[in-house]
């Protein structure tokens, strides 16, 4: 497909976002020694969770293009920037950069409750969004009896989560506690910078990351299947690859959900 200025602007076929969404995942790949080494870490998870509901959100948003709708406006938004999060909050988590990807996958599930709550019940929203104690969690509760019950569950599920990451909290202030190597091979325990030059890998704060990363791809996308997709042009396809990944994920999703609660 040729690029142009105007990607999010045209009608795509269903094909061609399909095709779209795997271009843009390939854009987020690394080549330096750091993002080989955490691939090894993380490399299923991402192959068979995060990089197909990434894939999906992108493909769902250029279904939702080319054509006016005034009335979407602001849940789409919310939409890209859920994407935006994922993608750059998933590429800092594979730089080391640990507190960049807590602070942003916070974000990301946030927004995808604000996304499902600005079609849901915009008015409740807008008026709770202007406030400062309009966070994800005040959002949620005040719609729940507005969505369904498994939306709603997904949801909760996934703040919970995620809601202390973007805090001053203990997992993104403590993750400059590293563990290095000094000059003789003696492992120290330093406070450091995040980053790609930090020895050796910190498998556990990756490990954890691509747990909850794989949640909020998952929340992104079921915010999206419930409230944007029913707007967009038929895509039977879309839909049967969604139905096949959530099919697939909900049982690791709700282990791992399990296995944060217990740490």
């Amino acid at each position: 497909m040729e690029r142009n200025t105007t990607w999010y602007y045209r009608t795509f076929s269903e094909a061609e976002a399909l095709a779209h969404a795997r271009e843009f995942f390939d854009s987020l790949t690394g080549d330096f020694p750091r993002f080989h080494e955490s691939r090894r870490v993380v490399g299923d998870a991402e192959t068979s969770i995060f990089r197909p509901a990434v894939e999906l959100q992108v493909a769902g948003l250029c279904l939702l293009a080319g054509k006016p709708r005034n009335e979407l406006n602001l849940p789409v938004s919310f939409a890209f920037f859920v994407v935006d999060h994922l993608a750059v909050g998933w590429s800092a988590m594979m730089a080391s950069q640990f507190r960049v990807a807590y602070s942003l996958c916070r974000s990301a599930v946030e927004a995808s409750i604000f996304e499902v709550a600005s079609l849901f019940d915009r008015t409740k929203f807008r008026d709770l969004w202007t406030q400062p104690a309009g966070t994800g969690g005040k959002v949620l509760q005040a719609i729940s009896g507005t969505i369904p019950n498994e939306l709603y569950a997904v949801l909760r599920r996934g703040w919970n989560a995620t809601k202390s990451l973007g805090h001053a909290s203990f997992m993104p202030v403590m993750s400059s506690g590293q563990v290095v190597q000094d000059h003789t091979g003696k492992k120290v325990g330093v406070m450091t910078f995040g980053g790609p030059y930090i020895e050796p890998l910190n498998e556990e704060a990756l490990t954890n990351l691509t747990i909850v990363y794989g949640i909020a791809a998952l929340v992104g996308l079921q915010a999206m299947s419930s409230s944007l997709i029913p707007h967009a042009q038929p895509c039977p396809e879309w839909e049967a690859k969604h139905n096949e990944l959530w099919a697939k994920s909900k049982r690791i999703a709700e282990e791992a959900i399990k296995k944060l609660e217990m740490e």
